[in-house]
């Protein structure tokens, strides 16, 4: 089978621990892939993004004010034409455990919602993080934009035994946030994740993985393009 990519010349990553497994996912050649950021992370850098968000949000979700925000964002298994996700019931019913201190938004995948699973919000999910105090996912890629924001994530992975047979491109067990699998587990982490939160892990995390969007990727990308332009 050939290969798609071959005549890439520039392929963009997040930062520079991206490099290898995306020229490797890729096979691209060395030197193709450089980590000098993503576009569309810019916008979290936007001064008044932020804002814009919370004014949706708080407008879509009223009763969430004053509480903290939870959002669980899980990718899908299975395939795109039959998708699933493990630990719904669990999560559906962890506002009521949690109390009225937390207001818990459920985001599902694209391919989820397309097949009938309704999510809390219409909102996309870029525009849920600013508003988000702890995320919780799975194995979604979701981490890392979220990284930016330098908070508490919590890696709620009820079948992992299962799921990590199909292998990573990185450490699973060294992503910066606790691992649960039961929902004793996952209750208990939320409930002390601040007070255990490691700032200085999810920085060296944020600089590894996303330290090419910085807001300045853009401005990176077509400078690049354009000596590449006036070169040939």
């Amino acid at each position: 089978m050939g290969n798609v990519f071959r005549n890439y010349d520039l392929v963009t990553v997040s930062g520079p621990k991206a490099v290898k497994p995306f020229t490797s996912a890729m096979r691209l050649p060395e030197g193709v892939c450089q980590s000098i950021g993503v576009s569309a992370t810019d916008q979290y850098y936007d001064d008044g993004y932020e804002d814009i968000c919370r004014r949706d949000f708080y407008k879509q979700c009223p009763e969430a004010k004053g509480k903290k925000v939870l959002l669980w964002a899980p990718t899908f298994r299975g395939s795109a034409l039959a998708p699933t996700v493990p630990g719904t019931d669990t999560m559906e019913s962890l506002s009521e455990e949690l109390g009225d201190e937390w207001y818990v938004i459920i985001k599902y995948h694209p391919h989820m919602e397309a097949k009938g699973k309704k999510s809390s919000v219409d909102i996309p999910t870029e525009r849920l993080l600013p508003i988000t105090d702890i995320l919780v996912t799975d194995y979604s890629s979701i981490i890392f934009n979220y990284a930016i924001y330098r908070r508490p994530v919590i890696f709620y992975a009820p079948d992992y035994d299962d799921y990590a047979g199909r292998g990573f491109y990185m450490d699973y067990n060294s992503l910066p946030g606790e691992i649960v699998v039961t929902q004793e587990e996952l209750i208990n982490a939320v409930t002390h994740a601040y007070d255990v939160f490691d700032e200085q892990t999810m920085e060296n995390f944020y600089r590894e993985y996303m330290s090419g969007c910085d807001g300045n990727a853009t401005a990176r990308i077509i400078d690049i393009m354009n000596r590449k332009r006036y070169a040939s």
